[in-house]
């Protein structure tokens, strides 16, 4: 019974390594701007969120993955920064925005708090991009702002996100238990999580610098909790009723996967592309759950035609 235990625990720290994403801080090369928002929300203490931009014209947000932050956009942001006004974002508990000590992580809270920031900022006509929880979280504004009858969402750009119900990966179900994530999360160092998620696809190899930016953060306080209570709460409040809104969202919209994802397998991005009635899917083989850092030069690739054609 020992030797299990002690097996399940390595097996629940390695899936936490390969499917989460650890914080970073460093700002993105070629973006101009650094800058802090403070958003207030209904029954919420007001928090500020992180934004970095460069660039100018059609605003693009960028919106990053469970537990990373604006950092895993530095190879795809200066790129769109190019042509477009380019905002990536630490969504609240990651990076270098806020963490503080509440419950209001679920996924609407997201999605809430990134609707605020792109009322503070006046943006319109904005193409979405999300990987992963950023992506759930994309997807979900689009959504409501159907909803509201909100046009300020023109384009989205979904990159393995979790879209409809399924079965949790391990790192999600290690999450969602009683105290055990507060025990083993800490016993998992960040640079292992970092290596084990980045080293891998498009030739390329992350540096020690690179562990580093991605580790530093993870040992803020409150990060672990946020990362803890995002996990718990990465479905939306009457999920359903959002599924069946996907048809009526009519951008146009780009849905990238990893074939070989084994955290939101290939089935949910296919069941995505046939749900929404605008979109077009690109499988990419050399990632596994990470297209902005795995396949670097074909998200980069992609998502360029998708944006020229989209215009």
């Amino acid at each position: 019974m020992t030797v299990w235990i002690a097996d399940l625990a390595m097996r629940a720290l390695s899936a936490c390594a390969a499917a989460l994403f650890f914080l970073s801080a460093p700002a993105s090369a070629g973006m101009k701007k650094s800058y802090r928002v403070t958003v207030a929300l209904p029954d919420q203490r007001p928090f500020a969120l992180h934004v970095e931009e460069g660039g100018v014209g059609r605003p693009i947000v960028l919106l990053h993955g469970l537990g990373a932050s604006s950092y895993m956009w530095r190879h795809l942001a200066p790129e769109l920064a190019k042509r477009h006004r380019v905002v990536t974002v630490d969504l609240k508990g990651f990076g270098r925005s806020d963490k503080p000590a509440d419950a209001d992580y679920r996924i609407d809270d997201h999605a809430a708090a990134i609707t605020a920031l792109l009322d503070r900022l006046n943006l319109r006509d904005v193409t979405l991009v999300g990987h992963s929880l950023g992506g759930a979280v994309a997807l979900l504004i689009a959504v409501d702002a159907d909803r509201a009858g909100d046009k300020r969402i023109s384009r989205l750009i979904l990159m393995n996100s979790p879209a409809f119900e399924q079965v949790p990966s391990l790192a999600i179900s290690v999450l969602r238990l009683p105290l055990v994530p507060y025990i083993l999360l800490p016993a998992l160092t960040p640079e292992f999580g970092a290596r084990a998620i980045l080293n891998a696809g498009d030739g390329t190899r992350i540096t020690s610098s690179e562990i580093e930016a991605y580790a530093r953060p993870l040992r803020d306080r409150g990060a672990l909790q946020a990362l803890i209570k995002t996990g718990r709460g990465i479905e939306p409040r009457n999920f359903p009723d959002v599924i069946a809104r996907y048809p009526r969202l009519r951008q146009p919209t780009l849905v990238i996967w990893c074939r070989s994802d084994p955290t939101v397998p290939l089935a949910i991005g296919q069941r995505l592309a046939q749900a929404l009635p605008r979109a077009e899917l690109r499988i990419f083989d050399s990632c596994r759950h990470v297209p902005p850092e795995q396949s670097i030069k074909e998200t980069a690739r992609a998502v360029g035609v998708f944006l020229r054609r989209s215009q």
